[in-house]
């Protein structure tokens, strides 16, 4: 209950908000980076630690306001969808 406390009051958000965007901070390095071309928008949201593309499309763009795919189109990667 403390460490919730402190949490919500340090960062002004709950603990799995708090998670999500340290999570999507990485996504977002990993989007535009040379070694994960290769990797789908899926894949990426994996390897930060979504279970599912679509929980990774509403977080990412909870945080950011665009979508994954629009965020590598704008680094122009391929958008593979």
């Amino acid at each position: 209950l403390y460490t919730s406390h402190l949490i919500n009051t340090h960062f002004g958000m709950n603990f799995n908000n708090v998670i999500n965007s340290f999570r999507i901070k990485e996504a977002e390095k990993l989007l535009i980076s040379e070694d994960y071309i290769n990797y789908s928008i899926e894949g990426i949201g994996q390897t930060v630690g979504f279970n599912s593309k679509s929980s990774f499309n509403n977080a990412f763009k909870k945080f950011t306001g665009v979508t994954p795919s629009f965020y590598r189109k704008q680094a122009n990667f391929p958008d593979e969808e």
